[in-house]
């Protein structure tokens, strides 16, 4: 095998574009879930009918909850009739658009909860198919439901495996990407602020940031990469 300079245009890899369609490398549809699954928004499937077909962990999470969403007769519905109403005309637009063909922009409805729940924000588009004349029951409407409210937490213990951090630097370290000041964060951990700024020295060096704001980001990032803990 010759190798070569690696100025040279040899010595890139081939491009090979790749595929939309995951049937065109692999069915592995279980594969596919367990991704979803992973991801801190909920996804919602629906058919033509604006019917339920598919939720991942999180959606179902969401809607177990009961409050603002909730699951009758096979369709999402909001607590308020008011948002049930919007929701589903948000629906309905959304599958006539996946059956015509005609791409719309996604569509964003805000529901509020009816007692202590939390808002939830629903994004809601068609599903653009690759492939025309979809099978029966097939998925036309996509909703994606975040929280505002909700926010992104990481693991000390992910923290710990991922940087190799100490009990205390991985502890800091998930405080402070909670929003906590450093000072704040040394309270709730009972240690001296200047212990506070040894553990973060550490936890900087050992995950190759510079400043405490680049330590955040990593860590936020993490957190929604790597999602949450089974």
């Amino acid at each position: 095998m010759v190798l070569s300079s690696p100025g040279s245009a040899a010595s890139l890899p081939r491009h090979e574009p790749l595929s939309r369609e995951p049937r065109a490398r692999f069915g592995d549809v279980l594969a596919l879930g367990f991704v979803l699954d992973l991801l801190p928004v909920g996804i919602v499937l629906l058919d033509g009918r604006g019917c339920v077909g598919w939720t991942n962990r999180r959606a179902q999470e969401r809607i177990a909850e009961g409050d603002p969403l909730l699951v009758r007769d096979g369709c999402l519905i909001a607590r308020s009739h008011l948002d049930t109403l919007a929701l589903h005309r948000l629906v309905e637009r959304a599958c006539t658009a996946a059956r015509s063909g005609e791409m719309r922009d996604a569509e964003v409805l805000v529901v509020s909860p009816a007692g202590d729940g939390g808002r939830v924000v629903v994004v809601a588009r068609a599903v653009e198919r690759i492939v025309a004349d979809p099978a029966a029951g097939a998925a036309q409407a996509v909703l994606f439901l975040s929280d505002p409210d909700h926010q992104l937490r990481a693991s000390p213990q992910r923290l710990r495996r991922l940087f190799d951090l100490t009990p205390a630097e991985s502890d800091l370290t998930a405080l402070l990407a909670s929003g906590c000041t450093l000072s704040d964060a040394a309270g709730q951990l009972a240690i001296t602020t200047e212990s506070a700024r040894t553990y973060l020295k550490r936890a900087l060096s050992k995950t190759g940031t510079r400043r405490q704001a680049e330590l955040v980001r990593l860590v936020l990032s993490v957190a929604t990469a790597g999602a949450s803990e089974r």
